[in-house]
């Protein structure tokens, strides 16, 4: 069970499509370079794991043409998206796509090189079965990368409104653990450590940024706008009122020639141990 439903997202599916690339696109240098460095070039098995529409998948197929590249994902929706995506020229037959759940994995033992995990673990309320799940299919040496957020470290936004500043403290204050319905928007503190105790050795963080400088605020809409707070007025954290301020502030903040955002990623690796722990 998960916390994620893209139907129930502000804006249907279709909308939540549509932030899922923008933010892809926008992280993508970034996380590209770090993927790298930890081996996505090289690998000839990456198995993105909760690879949803696919925005990752096509991606690490194009930076590595040798690898056999696997998405696996439990929602048919964001698949179909998905297989549509990777029939492009460039990466069409070099990948596959898995219906399933993430524990237990379709997936033989010791049979992957890189194992992504991409804004998955803030939906799962106990990530220990998945990460045992995850260790189990990587090779002896093989690597599993996670790329999450936490709350209190999401950037900075300049300049400040202080009323959309305390608002977003008050949403992200409320929403810091992970629930059947809620996710954990806290979880890059806690994601070393989970890899720790799920038997990964060498776990490390690693803080990644990227900013509207290099980008352009447009680039920063989708993943910035207030609209995304819907199910906090529906669950009464924020009133309609707050939202349509909000909203209109946003929209101010967008269009002043000096707007800039620079936005912070949490990026855990460990490594499979050539020994099960026993």
């Amino acid at each position: 069970m998960t916390t994620y439903d893209p139907r129930t997202m502000p804006g249907g599916l279709e909308g939540e499509l549509a932030r899922l690339e923008a933010q892809a696109a926008v992280m993508w240098p970034a996380e590209r370079r770090l993927l790298e460095s930890w081996g996505a070039g090289t690998a000839q098995v990456i198995a993105d794991l909760g690879c949803g529409s696919g925005a990752l998948l096509a991606r690490l197929a194009e930076i590595n043409s040798g690898a056999r590249v696997i998405g696996v994902d439990h929602d048919a929706a964001l698949l179909a998206v998905a297989a549509d995506r990777c029939r492009a020229p460039e990466v069409a037959g070099r990948v596959e796509l898995i219906d399933a759940e993430l524990t237990p994995l379709p997936l033989g033992g010791g049979t992957v090189d890189l194992a992504i995990l991409r804004f998955v673990l803030q939906h799962v309320p106990d990530p220990a079965p998945v990460l045992a799940e995850v260790r189990r299919v990587l090779r002896p040496g093989g690597r599993v990368v996670v790329l999450d957020v936490d709350a209190a470290l999401w950037g900075v936004a300049e300049p400040v409104d202080p009323v959309l500043a305390a608002l977003h403290r008050r949403v992200w204050n409320r929403r810091d653990d992970a629930t059947a319905d809620r996710p954990d928007r806290l979880v890059g503190r806690r994601l070393a450590r989970a890899l720790a105790a799920s038997g990964f050795t060498d776990p490390a963080t690693r803080l990644y940024s990227y900013d509207s400088d290099e980008l352009g605020i447009d680039a920063f809409r989708a993943l910035l706008d207030p609209m995304q707070l819907m199910p906090h007025v529906e669950e009464g954290t924020l009133t309609p009122a707050e939202l349509a301020d909000a909203v209109r502030r946003f929209r101010t903040w967008c269009a002043r020639p000096d707007a800039y955002a620079l936005l912070v990623g949490f990026a855990a690796t460990g490594v499979a141990p050539a020994v099960e722990p026993t």
